[in-house]
């Protein structure tokens, strides 16, 4: 069994998404709902031209920006190209992401859609940031909990060394011996390189040898966790990046997120409890997939019976995700609880269409196919016009999200 992973992963210079619980939230017009559920929608129906268009894209570019002086002609250029090739619903389908909302609030800046992210195993969690205009209800920013920032600002670390650059003669006339961050941005940048190249000890140098005051900045400390995580989370560079981060930052999300994954391969399941709070506490709302995190990390910490509590509470909130159902079949199979997995597995079939082709060849139902139980779930099936009869499989084609040939082989490594 794996605690899933909590990320935000960058493809192409974008960020994915996918599935939660509506949050009830006052004062949020029907319209801001509507626009949301469009997003939603179009991404999972695998159709991108909602979501392409509903960035803001001139107010997008002025975040990324940031008020600095760009030569005319070198800003335009930057923002046809950039306008053409921001495409970030087609990101988001080719990456097979699924889209659910998670809370919908507003705030001093403006109305939020929070999403939860999920591919494969991995997940993250997104603010956007809407503004209701003239043109109806646009994306204006993102905020991506596992780097604690704005898109706009990630983005603005990858497009104004080449910016400042070509409007040199302008920018200097405004930089002050204070703006640390836009002086050393090549420096920056190329840390960000070394990064996606894998060179983290190149990476950790250039961090190292940067201003005191600017290895204090949370972005670059980010930069520097993930370069030292590269090196291992048993190196020395790791621990100390992450002390610093924790110091430095006490109580951000982000490192809520981080610190998962860290104390799960530590075996800490204390700690990937507290930290799974405080990321709940960050979120500012219940999001069923924290109580099957909780769920695994119960039953790894060999508390059976409060992974199953987990595990029901994560379905109470959230009946459509199978991945909550498969994890609960298992730990009643765990638990012998014979009379429950049926039920489990004629809801499953119900509800899902899985139709267990492979049971009896599975490892992990090895002891419930000699039941009582199963023989008469097994006889039931056989005697009903709608479920096939089970027959033994060697290979399945499940893929974890319902389907008539599903195969519970998916479920093996859970079992570990």
């Amino acid at each position: 069994m794996k605690m899933p992973r909590l990320f935000a992963g960058f493809l192409t210079g974008f960020f994915l998404i996918q599935m939660c619980v509506l949050a009830q939230e006052p004062a949020v017009p029907d319209d801001i709902r509507k626009f949301a559920d469009s997003i939603n929608t179009s991404i999972n129906s695998g159709d991108p031209s909602v979501m392409n268009s509903a960035f803001d894209k001139p107010k997008f570019i002025d975040r990324i920006i940031g008020g600095q002086q760009i030569k005319p002609d070198v800003l335009s250029g930057f923002t046809k190209g950039f306008s053409k090739g921001f495409t970030y619903g087609s990101e988001l389908v080719r990456a097979q992401a699924k889209l659910k909302t998670l809370r919908l609030y507003k705030d001093k800046e403006g109305y939020h859609q929070l999403v939860r992210m999920q591919l494969g195993d991995a997940v993250a969690y997104l603010d956007f940031l809407l503004e209701k205009g003239a043109g109806g209800i646009r994306i204006i920013d993102c905020f991506v909990f596992v780097t604690g920032e704005n898109l706009s600002e990630t983005l603005s670390r990858n497009v104004m060394p080449s910016l400042m650059r070509e409007s040199k003669n302008v920018i200097t006339k405004a930089l002050t011996p204070k703006d640390n961050f836009l002086l050393h941005m090549d420096k920056i940048s190329d840390m960000r390189k070394n990064n996606v190249a894998q060179n983290y000890k190149e990476s950790l140098a250039i961090y190292n040898a940067l201003p005191a005051e600017l290895k204090k900045e949370k972005a670059i400390m980010m930069m520097r966790f993930s370069a030292a995580q590269g090196l291992g989370v048993d190196t020395p560079e790791y621990l100390q990046a992450m002390q610093d981060f924790e110091k430095t930052f006490p109580g951000e999300p982000c490192l809520a997120l981080i610190l998962i994954d860290y104390y799960f391969m530590k075996k800490d399941f204390g700690k990937v409890d507290k930290c799974i709070t405080d990321l709940e506490k960050a979120l500012k709302c219940t999001d069923p997939y924290l109580y099957y995190m909780r769920g695994i990390n119960a039953s790894l910490a060999g508390r059976n019976a409060d992974a199953l509590k987990h595990l029901e509470k994560a379905i109470e909130l959230e009946p459509d995700a199978d991945t909550y159902q498969l994890l609960l079949l298992k730990l009643l199979v765990d638990e012998k609880n014979w009379a429950q997995v049926v039920k489990v597995m004629e809801g499953m079939d119900k509800n899902f269409k899985y139709k267990f082709p492979d049971i009896e060849t599975a490892p992990l139902f090895s002891e419930f196919i000699k039941t009582d139980e199963y023989r008469k779930w097994k006889s039931a099936r056989s005697n009903s016009p709608d479920s096939p009869p089970v027959a033994p499989q060697k290979t399945g084609t499940g893929n974890g999200n319902s389907g008539k040939k599903s195969s519970f082989r998916m479920l093996e490594p859970v079992a570990k």
